[in-house]
């Protein structure tokens, strides 16, 4: 029998492929950019601002980092991310960014736009 996790990649709703991560950290909706790049031209994060506030992504397939304002004095590991306007939200958020763990647990959201 497949674990909670198992099933969801089986059924391709939790894949955290760099495309996706890039697709949604650099949406026009956040101004998001990708940041700190290797020698080859190659880089694994992001940062953008939302409402004031400064974030940083680190993306791996594995497991990513959110990185909170300037200085990143809090991290929150995540495994996969997605732009949503559906529960969990603030109270009066249209649009927002869900960070999930593998289990698919919702570990963090910023909320993006408001009616």
């Amino acid at each position: 029998m497949l674990n909670f996790t198992e099933t969801l990649m089986r059924d391709k709703k939790m894949e955290w492929e760099y495309e996706k991560a890039e697709k949604i950290f650099t949406n026009e909706s956040i101004n998001g950019e990708l940041i700190n790049f290797d020698s080859c031209g190659f880089s694994r994060e992001f940062a953008f601002t939302v409402n004031g506030v400064y974030y940083e992504v680190t993306w791996f397939k594995n497991q990513s980092t959110l990185k909170i304002g300037e200085e990143g004095q809090c991290h929150v590991m995540f495994f996969m991310a997605e732009l949503s306007n559906t529960w969990p939200s603030h109270q009066g958020s249209k649009m927002k960014i869900q960070f999930r763990d593998a289990k698919g647990n919702c570990v963090a959201v910023i909320p993006i736009d408001f009616y």
